[in-house]
């Protein structure tokens, strides 16, 4: 038994070169196993803290997200009357609806766009997300042509601090806060 091990340790030996790439392409697939692995769970822990489990979200039929789904008024409130939906003490549904859209803004110092995420949300949406809070600034008065962006916006993009006009949807709206929102997917949006 012992010969064949001598005969393997002296073979990795002569043949340095394939012994050497051999351990690199095994280094290479456990480092980017490990990359892969720390993206999906970031990405999960996004998500998961996020939501909460005592909201739904409702879509249209066939929709796969919140920017393609679209519903009238009138189904609004609808589920905002069915059964189950909780109310606060004056009687109004904790329900909210909301419109998402993608703007094209360019990051500080570059010129060409990305894509950022702009919620419409009306003050009951606000409540719906407690982990929000203002940290600079005030929060938008609806009707305004405010907004209010993440710090990592105001950190990352072109006319997204306090103060700044923020252009999109053919006119300039003006940032009068920055918030933070735990470390949720809500850090990366615009708000109106």
């Amino acid at each position: 038994m012992a010969i064949p091990l001598k005969y393997n340790f002296r073979s990795l030996l002569v043949r340095r070169v394939s012994t050497l790439m051999t351990i690199l392409s095994i280094a290479l697939v456990v480092a980017i196993f490990i990359g892969v692995m720390a993206l999906a769970n970031g990405l999960e822990t996004a998500l998961v803290s996020t939501g909460d489990p005592l909201n739904v979200l409702v879509r249209r039929r066939g929709s796969d997200s919140e920017m393609n789904s679209y519903f009238s008024r009138q189904v609004l409130q609808t589920v905002k009357n069915l059964p189950g939906v909780k109310t606060e003490s004056n009687g109004e549904p904790r329900a909210s609806g909301e419109i998402v859209i993608v703007i094209n803004s360019p990051k500080r110092g570059e010129q060409q766009g990305v894509n950022v995420t702009v919620r419409g949300v009306s003050p009951m949406g606000l409540k719906l997300r407690p982990q929000l809070r203002i940290v600079e600034g005030r929060m938008f008065q609806p009707g305004l042509r405010e907004v209010i962006v993440s710090r990592r916006i105001s950190e990352r993009f072109q006319n997204a601090s306090l103060g700044d006009q923020l252009p999109f949807g053919k006119t300039n709206w003006s940032v009068v806060g920055i918030f933070e929102a735990g470390n949720t997917a809500f850090d990366s949006e615009v708000w109106v």
